[in-house]
């Protein structure tokens, strides 16, 4: 699959990016434009609906616990410090603060929270589509594609995965309102990007990439360009850069092995991530770790064929290499900041990075549909598109489903196995695996999750495999337990 979505990159490079030319079908109904624009809300509300069903997943029982010991005098805090001593998103934090305090342990809530957020993603590339001038059926068409592309079932499907749901929100949204300033004037428009902007650089750090993707749309796609605009943004985003540095006392984000920040550890592995790996997942990103192996095989295959008769069948030039160097601009800009997760594996751990980035996807496979020549064949391929991706989200959302049915099963069995467990209790697991088809298998939040579980604040919980811990309570009992499997029993007692 990555061979191919290279082999398709090329293509698409080698084929469209030579004029920049105007075609006919940059104009279209805009009433049929809006129906589709309802369509892509619709199919994307069906093809992600079952995520609502879906319990907390590892690090969320992690944010849960937080949230639970946080008042709302307190909910001011989160601008003027730190989260975790590596981050520093506060209206992200807030969020899941306020989802708490609304739905409390009833994890469908948090859920439809996140499908909101993407529907008005959603809707964000479709006025995007319509502020660049490219017309209602390309605006439709990016906003379905973007709607139903199977990378982004860990951002939808996991709770934690809402700073960069938020981010890619308000990013697409800032950049609609920066357009419409451009292209009608008004401060109103200009002060709601900033705001937008503000939003999207306090949920995640990635969207300070945001007055580069502006300076694109400034030298690639706004005919009279004017560059003293985007002087705000970059004095913002430099002011919230410097404050964020005090607060974090330096970058910020995961560390490697030695101690230094991920992000400066440049490298071969980080051109491979940026340009290879990360758009290879956005076009075709399967889960391969979830079962059965043959119909996702199909559907894979299925959706890369059409994808290269895509790449060979439109119009060489229509698309223009301006409009090509957007896209591809917007993908690499966006994922960059993030250059340490994007050697994403066959179960596609950490995939919720590419969320932001899938717009520019989504917006490139829209542009290269409208420049099918023949109207029956362009329509033949969004519907045939539309279908294979969203059986892709259905297959990619199964190993979520098999997954947080797990972790229900596995607090349901601690629960029988030990009713009333001694005070200050620590349970500890052998051979408990971090992940399971790919989805991260409280590999943190274990203890918050045996914690609410009981209702009890003093238990804890680790696996062996993390390592002996020093107890300050001598006196303290360990409970050791067995992962036996994914099939019932998933538990029990050890014995050496």
């Amino acid at each position: 699959m990555q061979v191919i979505a290279v082999l398709f990159y090329l293509l698409v490079i080698l084929r469209q990016a030579k004029t920049d030319s105007r075609d006919r079908w940059e104009q279209a109904d805009r009433d049929r434009g809006r129906r589709g624009l309802l369509f892509a809300l619709a199919l994307g509300a069906a093809a992600w609906l079952s995520v609502l069903w879906l319990g907390f997943i590892s690090d969320d029982f992690v944010f849960i616990s937080a949230a639970r010991s946080t008042g709302f005098t307190q909910l001011w805090k989160f601008l003027g410090g730190q989260q975790a001593g590596i981050f520093f998103r506060p209206v992200g934090f807030a969020m899941i603060f306020l989802d708490y305090h609304l739905w409390h342990h009833w994890a469908a809530g948090y859920h439809a929270t996140n499908l909101l957020i993407h529907l008005l993603t959603i809707a964000g590339l479709f006025f995007l589509c319509e502020e660049l001038g490219f017309g209602s059926q390309i605006a439709a068409t990016s906003s379905l594609i973007f709607a139903v592309l199977p990378v982004h079932a860990e951002a939808l499907a996991w709770m934690v995965s809402r700073f960069d749901l938020l981010s890619a929100c308000f990013t697409v949204w800032a950049v609609v309102f920066y357009l419409r300033f451009r292209n009608k004037g008004g401060s109103g428009a200009y002060i709601a990007a900033l705001v937008f902007f503000l939003l999207a650089a306090l949920s995640k750090e990635n969207a300070y990439v945001l007055p580069l993707l502006l300076l694109l749309a400034e030298y690639l796609l706004i005919p009279r360009r004017r560059f003293r605009p985007l002087l705000g943004f970059v004095s913002l985003a430099a002011v919230l850069f410097c404050y964020r540095w005090i607060l974090l006392g330096g970058i910020g984000g995961y560390s490697d092995s030695r101690g230094q920040p991920a992000t400066l550890q440049i490298g071969f592995k980080t051109f491979e991530g940026v340009f290879i790996r990360g758009p290879a997942q956005l076009l075709l990103g399967y889960n391969w770790l979830q079962p059965p192996a043959l119909p996702i095989s199909v559907v894979a295959s299925l959706t890369a064929a059409v994808l290269l008769v895509l790449a060979l069948g439109a119009s060489a030039g229509a698309v223009g290499w301006k409009r090509i160097a957007f896209c591809a601009g917007w993908i690499a800009l966006t994922i960059a900041p993030a250059h340490p997760l994007l050697l994403i594996g066959a179960g596609l751990p950490n995939s919720r990075v590419l969320h932001m980035g899938s717009i520019g996807l989504a917006l490139l496979i829209a542009l290269l549909l409208a420049a099918l020549s023949a109207p029956r064949i362009r329509r033949a391929t969004v519907g045939a598109l539309a279908l294979l991706l969203t059986l892709g989200v259905l297959h990619n959302l199964e190993a979520w489903r098999r997954t947080s049915q797990l972790s229900n099963e596995f607090l349901s069995e601690l629960k029988q196995l030990e009713p009333s467990p001694p005070p200050h209790a620590e349970f500890v697991f052998h051979e408990m695996p971090d992940t399971i088809r790919g989805v991260f298998f409280l590999r943190e939040g274990l203890s918050e999750a045996i914690r609410m579980a009981y209702d009890r604040d003093d238990l804890d919980g680790r696996r062996v495999s993390d390592g002996p811990v020093s107890s300050t309570d001598a006196h303290q009992i360990s409970i050791e337990l067995q992962w036996a499997g994914e099939t019932l029993p998933l538990l029990q007692r050890f014995r050496n």
